[in-house]
Parts: C-alpha cells; sequence; structure tokens
C-alpha cells in the first residue's frame, strides 16, 4: 500500500490537506499487525501514528494556503433536516467498518439501504449514502469537506445536532474521462442504463436545506518534512 493511504489513514487529513498522489508519499510498504479485539478507530489510528515515526522516522507541519473553499449556509427554502430528540443516541462509528455486522443491500435506485435503526456513510453502485442520527454541524461540514475534496466553511449558526438520510448520484462519465488510459481499459463499456440522480451539492441544498457557495479562502495544508525510506528494526 502506498505510503500516503497509510498517513492519511493514520492522521484523518482532509483531501483538500493532503492528496493521495503527492509525489512524497508514493513508495509502497506492507504492514503486518495484529489489532486487540474492540480497538476503537482513534485507537487504531494513533496506533498508525507511532507506527509511522518510529519505524519511518514521519514528520510534517501544516501551513496555510489560499484555496477554493465552500461555504455552508442555511437554504432561502429553509432547513429540511430534522433536528434529532433531546434523548437521541448518536450512530456508532463502528471499527471496522467492514464487518460482517454491518453489510447493506442495494435498492433499485442503485443507492446503499441501511437496516432499521442503522446508518453510515457507503458508496453503492453509482450512489453515495449517508444516513446518521444526532449528528453535529460539525461532523455534517468534516463528512461534506472529504466528500467535496474541498474544505468546507460552517456559516449557518446552528448549534445543535440533526437527523439526516441523504443521497447523490456519482458523475461515473466524468470521472472516467479524468482516468488514465489503463484505467479506462480495465473498467470496460459502462453500461447504458446507469442511475442518475442529484449531485451531492444538489442533495445538501434540495434534503438538508443547506447552501453550499464556492468562494476562495485559507486552508492548513499538510507539508512532509522527513521519511525514512529503509524503516528501522523493531
Amino acid at each position: 500500500m502506498p505510503l500516503a493511504a497509510f498517513i492519511i489513514q493514520a492522521y484523518g487529513f482532509e483531501a483538500y490537506q493532503f492528496h493521495p498522489h503527492s509525489s512524497c508519499c508514493r513508495d509502497e510498504f506492507d504492514i503486518v499487525a495484529k489489532v486487540p479485539e474492540g480497538t476503537a478507530k482513534e485507537q487504531f489510528r494513533q496506533m498508525l501514528q507511532n507506527l509511522l515515526v518510529e519505524r519511518l522516522q514521519f514528520k510534517f507541519h501544516y501551513e496555510q494556503k489560499e484555496m477554493p473553499i465552500f461555504e455552508l449556509t442555511v437554504g432561502k427554502k429553509g432547513l429540511k433536516m430534522k433536528e434529532s430528540a433531546p434523548d437521541a443516541v448518536s450512530t456508532p462509528e463502528e471499527f471496522p467498518w467492514e464487518s460482517a455486522e454491518n453489510t447493506f443491500e442495494i435498492g433499485k435506485d442503485g443507492c446503499p439501504v441501511f437496516p432499521a435503526g442503522r446508518g453510515g456513510r457507503t458508496e453503492g453502485r453509482t450512489c453515495n449514502r449517508w444516513t446518521g442520527f444526532n449528528v453535529s454541524m460539525q461532523e455534517i461540514v468534516k463528512t461534506l469537506s472529504f466528500h467535496l475534496g474541498r474544505k468546507v466553511v460552517d456559516a449557518t449558526g446552528l448549534k445543535g445536532k440533526y437527523d439526516i438520510d441523504m443521497k447523490w448520484y456519482i458523475d461515473v462519465a466524468w470521472l472516467v474521462e479524468r482516468l488514465t488510459p489503463d484505467q479506462r481499459e480495465q473498467i470496460g463499456e459502462l453500461p447504458a442504463d446507469l442511475p442518475h440522480g442529484p449531485s451531492l451539492i444538489h442533495a445538501v441544498r434540495d434534503q438538508l436545506g443547506l447552501e453550499l457557495t464556492s468562494k476562495t479562502g485559507l486552508g492548513d495544508v499538510v507539508v512532509v518534512d522527513h521519511f525514512e525510506k529503509v524503516p528501522t528494526e523493531n
């Protein structure tokens, strides 16, 4: 696996902060490790961070850079997502997501269908779905930043927590245009009957009642200072 993938998983960098194809970190490594049963996601991240620092002497710092961002506000037609009940329980973020308990079906519209009372964020054939309970604006902003690949700034003024069930579709043709010739050959011909629907920006407006406005602003980007290409011994 490329070093960049380990770095992103370990530190949870946003897409706008650190690009997985960064020239600094394309070297590939094999890691064999045992993770204790019941390990939480943050504990696992700390383990990966310790591994990167101790074995590869990994060091980085942040720098501020002007970049395209999105400002998030309440839409002109008003908020559409429902505020959670005072005693609502947040959707647990289980680890690992790929466990057998977290399997889901794909509906006729190509979107994932979660069991009643369960939620998460995942992808279908061409459709993404996010179902969550007792979700804060901070979590919404972080999730939108991840999927949009841009920093999202919360200007809604909302302080509550919300129940969310939204879905948006991927423009497969647009993605294919940006693949290398080898990647296109692997995919082959696209089916003519691919499901289609709202983009993420339109889903945020129409399903959540929030508006994303493109602007320019400052964001923290990751600068890698050092790492060893040959891991140190255990």
